[in-house]
């Protein structure tokens, strides 16, 4: 066979077999997402969803282009609604000779429903890029508690909420282990936890736990003043 024949054709078959491949580990993507989701009560929803991020603005929400969900699993966790799904958005980016490229950015978000909507409270980890953009002037409210404001980023309303929410016992917890470290996101009427790469599924229950541990450290009267009942 002609070199060239033979190189084309096997560059055809190295097609076909990697989309063969590709097909065979969604399907047994989509099988264990369903499994996951039949075992406790929940569902599954197999489609792309453009709507359920559109209003948020924190944490890795509300920049680049192509922005939606899917690998969507939604139900119940202690009694507040709750999902996990895979987030992603692209950017776009061109070099010094007009060349474009793109990077697509793929999150793991669990999400948690809270007692009433809250205006947005974002907590990070503080590191060294951080504290670069703080002395730029980015926002970052500091509490009173210095060993919290060297391990976390806080971003939220100067307003007395964000210290009513974050106060001395909810800023010992975040300081434990499971919780110091994590990304966290109060906005509307959910918190969020989020991890960068796909979903995993042995995440999502740590994941509601962490954020079950914030919610019901609230105190009371926060919920009151938004006009919802109590965690």
């Amino acid at each position: 066979m002609d070199p060239v024949a033979l190189i084309a054709t096997l560059g055809v078959v190295l097609t076909v077999v990697v989309v063969a491949v590709a097909v065979v580990v969604n399907s047994r993507r989509h099988q264990a997402l369903q499994a996951w989701a039949a075992q406790r009560g929940w569902r599954y929803l197999d489609r792309r969803n453009t709507e359920l991020t559109r209003a948020l603005r924190g944490g890795p929400f509300g920049t680049g282009s192509s922005r939606h969900a899917d690998e969507v699993l939604e139900g119940e966790y202690v009694d507040r609604p709750a999902r996990s799904f895979r987030y992603t958005y692209v950017t776009r980016s061109t070099d010094g000779q007009g060349r474009t490229s793109q990077t697509n950015h793929r999150f793991h978000v669990v999400s948690l429903g809270l007692p009433a909507p809250l205006p947005r409270i974002e907590l990070t980890p503080e590191n060294a890029l951080t504290r670069v953009a703080n002395a730029l002037g980015a926002r970052d409210i500091d509490l009173e508690h210095e060993d919290f404001n060297r391990a976390w980023r806080v971003q939220g309303p100067p307003e007395q909420v964000t210290y009513d929410v974050l106060h001395p016992r909810l800023m010992e917890r975040l300081m434990a282990e499971d919780l110091r470290g994590q990304r966290l996101l109060i906005e509307g009427d959910a918190i969020f936890w989020w991890d960068r790469g796909s979903a995993d599924l042995a995440a999502v229950e740590p994941a509601l736990a962490r954020l079950t541990a914030v919610v019901e450290l609230v105190p009371s009267f926060v919920w009151d003043n938004f006009g919802g009942r109590h965690a």
